[in-house]
């Protein structure tokens, strides 16, 4: 067979099993025979395309030894080869499964071709090539085994990671673009609101209070925000990697899902240590203290009153509060005292426009996992979350090793992006008018500790 056959062979393949596929039981399963014929066409597309790949990097290197230049697809030039038969009833059909193919049908596909590589190093797939010069990747492909998600992937991979994320799709975010490694960003450097210190020492007159109106100076600082890759670790069995549809169904729910946890973990706490810089780590978080005679673990309706005390006003209808989830139940008994009765300070939800979330002040009470433990400082906090930049390189770089899990027979599968963040408010703020020099604002508040 030549490669146009074993090409118009894997089309005919690939349809059955969508086919297939797409016929299911009523509980949504496959019949023993659908299930048995699935595993069949997994085996022969498998054998198939490891001898399409042999057969692409011999055209290839037959190509280059005979000074053909750059690198090419054997696959494309089969159908425009001039001995082939110009009148085969099949090869539209072929080329428009071809024109589909130099692409990939989903990214179980595209992994059971990397995946093949780690086995075999000859056994390349002629797309894989596409996938190494995608646009607006930006990472070096290592020599061995590494290879950049195709651009729908990638983008369809951290869309579900932001819709996921409950914090760092709500950042204010910047995309960087290829051949860059960083993010400059110029910023005024503003710490107080006091007199002739606004706007970073802006300074402005009405014409009879000085006999000159001297010049105004700002203080600009530069801000500098460098890539940092996150890794994302997953592992797939030999029978996993059979069958594409599944595998892809394994890497877009789990692997977005983590995505998404350690990228809220790490603009809630990060340490600033090749991650990001956490709002809980920020030099501008404000932290307030508790009262006298405090139990422990307890939250008051005075720690509520003094968190949004000192949240600058033009922030508070942008931000929200997140707690630990084992504060709900403090929440709902919360009431202000007043005369021998008392009012809710918590607000539960109720109807759809409050739905899903509580409120305090106004504001919904969103409960994350990545708030500290009960009476542990951040169990509660105040934030707005566009007051934190985030960075990213679209697209994500894939490695694969057959080694790591070698005795229980699984392929791991890396996949990494390059990302970071930290706040956009470099310290707390004094307000114009304050009478006490301690009181500072900030969009990230939290409650001390209750040990």
């Amino acid at each position: 067979m030549d490669l146009r056959d074993l090409l118009r062979e894997r089309a005919e393949l690939s349809a059955e099993q969508t086919a297939l596929l797409a016929d299911t039981q009523e509980d949504g399963s496959l019949s023993e025979e659908a299930q048995a014929r699935d595993d069949q066409i997994n085996d022969r597309i498998e054998t198939l395309n490891d001898t399409i790949g042999r057969m692409e990097q011999a055209r290839e290197n037959e190509r280059l030894a005979a000074g053909g230049g750059q690198q090419g697809n054997a696959t494309t030039e089969a159908l425009n080869d001039e001995d082939e038969d110009d009148e085969d009833p099949d090869a539209s059909r072929i080329a428009e499964f071809l024109a589909r193919d130099q692409g990939w049908n989903h990214i179980g596909e595209m992994l059971q071709a990397v995946a093949a590589v780690a086995k075999d190093s000859s056994n390349r797939d002629g797309r894989l090539v596409a996938s190494d010069a995608a646009a607006g990747m930006g990472a070096t492909v290592p020599a061995d085994g590494g290879f950049l998600i195709q651009t729908q992937f990638s983008d369809d991979l951290l869309q579900r990671s932001r819709e996921e994320s409950v914090l760092w799709t709500a950042a204010a975010n910047i995309p960087i673009g290829e051949g860059f490694d960083r993010l400059e960003e110029p910023y005024i450097d503003e710490t107080s609101r006091v007199e002739g210190s606004r706007g970073g020492g802006v300074q402005v007159y009405w014409a009879d209070e000085a006999e000159q109106v001297p010049d105004s100076r700002v203080r600009i600082a530069e801000n500098e925000l460098k890539l940092e890759e996150i890794v994302g670790v997953s592992y797939a069995t030999r029978r996993a990697l059979r069958n594409a549809v599944a595998l892809q169904a394994l890497m877009l729910e789990e692997f977005p899902a983590e995505f998404a946890f350690k990228l809220d973990d790490a603009m809630y706490r990060g340490n600033g240590a090749g991650k990001p810089l956490g709002m809980l780590n920020s030099p501008a978080l404000v932290e307030v203290p508790i009262e006298d005679g405090q139990e422990p673990g307890s939250i008051y309706s005075q720690n509520i009153s003094k968190i949004w005390a000192r949240v600058p006003a033009r922030l508070r209808l942008v931000g929200n509060w997140y707690i630990n989830q084992e504060l709900e139940p403090d929440l709902d008994e919360m009431a202000l005292d007043i005369g021998t009765g008392g009012v809710p300070v918590y607000l539960p939800p109720g109807g759809f426009s409050d739905a899903p979330f509580g409120r305090l002040k106004g504001r919904p009470v969103i409960p994350i996992e990545q708030a500290s433990g009960r009476g542990v400082k951040g169990d509660i906090m105040f934030a707005v979350p566009k007051q934190y930049r985030t960075i990213d390189q679209g697209g994500i770089e894939t490695l694969t090793s057959m080694h790591v899990r070698f005795l229980t027979r699984e392929q791991t599968f890396q996949f990494v992006a390059m990302v970071n963040g930290q706040p956009k408010w470099r310290k707390a703020l004094t307000p114009a008018n304050a009478t006490d020099s301690n009181f500072k604002l900030s969009p990230y508040v939290t409650l001390a500790a209750r040990p």
